[in-house]
C-alpha cells in the first residue's frame, strides 16, 4: 500500500509556546505510530521544514512582546497601524511560509492550513498556475 503524503502548513514557529504549536508537537510526537499506518507527515512552519531541521526558536519574528503587545492596544484606534499589523503577523508570515513549502515542490494527498491566510494563497496561486495551463 503507499504511503499518503499529509503537508501541514503554519505560519508560525512550532517550537513558539503557543497552543497550536503544543498541537503540532504532538503529531511529531505521534511520527511513529503515523508511519506504521502508511502517512508520512511533514510540518512547514517559518523555520523551514520542522520535523527534518528540528530547529527554531521561540520568538515571533520582528516584534518584541511588549513593543507588539502596545501597538495591538493603540491599532485598536488606528486604521493604518491595525492594517500594518495584520499584514506583518499574518500576510507577511504567511507567504514567507508558503515560499518556502512552494520551493520544496512537493505533492501532496492531504494538506492542512493552520490559518485562512496561507490557505487562500495557496489556492489563489494554483488558481493562477491551472489558468496559465489552459
Amino acid at each position: 500500500m503507499r504511503q499518503k503524503r499529509v503537508d501541514i502548513l503554519y505560519f508560525g514557529r512550532v517550537n513558539a509556546k503557543t497552543g497550536v504549536s503544543t498541537v503540532l508537537k504532538s503529531f511529531v510526537k505521534g511520527t511513529a505510530y503515523l508511519q506504521n499506518n502508511n502517512i508520512l507527515l511533514k510540518i512547514f512552519d517559518l523555520d523551514g521544514e520542522y520535523l527534518d531541521s528540528q530547529k527554531g526558536n521561540n520568538n515571533e519574528i520582528g516584534f518584541q512582546p511588549s513593543f507588539k503587545s502596545n501597538l495591538k492596544r493603540i491599532a485598536k484606534k488606528n486604521f493604518f497601524i491595525s492594517w500594518f499589523l495584520v499584514y506583518r503577523l499574518y500576510w507577511f508570515n504567511a507567504k514567507k511560509s508558503l515560499k518556502f513549502y512552494l520551493k520544496k515542490n512537493r505533492s501532496a494527498d492531504v494538506m492542512f492550513f493552520h490559518d485562512f491566510f496561507s490557505c487562500y494563497l495557496y489556492l489563489k496561486l494554483n488558481l493562477k498556475i491551472k489558468q496559465k495551463k489552459y
